[in-house]
């Protein structure tokens, strides 16, 4: 029993003096905890530049596929189409809605009909233009870099030859989701850019319109 009492009696003088050296300790990690979240934070910054970089450097790359592969594909389709008077890739009207195909002109039985005459050429294509979309619809590409070197051409030729994606998805040969949402991106982008345009357009032409009234004599 003394030496319980000794040993109570020991933990109480102590104790004081415990906690002191705990509290010491914990503001003595202050300054190693905020270092240790500098540093976290400036390795998730590298880890964000160095993504970054890669997505810019792949973007540019593609871009380079695109000019060296997709366009002579749809130069080379674009012949034949016109070589045997093809009427199923001209003057294209649809909409797309969260990738899917609606509102179009297209003509199916006219589709059926002239598939098998370009369908090699056709398929070749779409297929090069689903490898250059899946980088950007992916987001493994940074897709702002390749809008701005390819987007007005990609829209182009991917507008023409919808009705090849349509027929496919039909036909369950075949769906190029990746294609199909770059172009819902992309389009719905260069209609936002246009309208802008438009309005600034209109209001520098206001502003130049504009003129003060004639006051009456006398109230000026």
């Amino acid at each position: 029993m003394a030496t319980l009492k000794w040993l109570n009696s020991l933990l109480t003088a102590v104790r004081p003096l415990l906690e002191t050296l705990y509290f010491l300790a914990a503001i003595a990690l202050v300054p190693i905890a905020i270092k240790g979240l500098e540093q976290l934070k400036i390795a998730k910054e590298t880890a964000r530049t160095n993504a970054q970089r890669e997505a810019f450097k792949l973007a540019a790359e593609e871009c380079r596929n695109f000019a060296l592969h997709v366009v002579p594909l749809v130069e080379a389709l674009d012949n034949l189409v016109q070589n045997l008077k093809l009427t199923s890739f001209g003057n294209t009207k649809f909409r797309i809605s969260k990738g899917e195909i609606s509102e179009h002109n297209f003509s199916v039985d006219r589709l059926k009909i002239e598939f098998p005459k370009c369908g090699h050429d056709l398929i070749a294509f779409l297929n090069a233009l689903e490898a250059f979309s899946i980088f950007f619809a992916s987001r493994i590409a940074d897709e702002t870099v390749a809008y701005r070197e390819t987007g007005e051409t990609f829209l182009k030729i991917a507008a023409k030859y919808m009705p090849g994606i349509y027929l496919l998805r039909a036909l369950k040969s075949g769906r190029f989701e990746s294609t199909v949402e770059l172009y819902e991106l992309w389009d719905a982008r260069m209609q936002s850019e246009n309208l802008l345009r438009s309005k600034e357009s209109i209001n520098t032409a206001l502003e130049s319109l504009k003129k003060e009234p004639l006051r009456p004599i006398g109230t000026e």
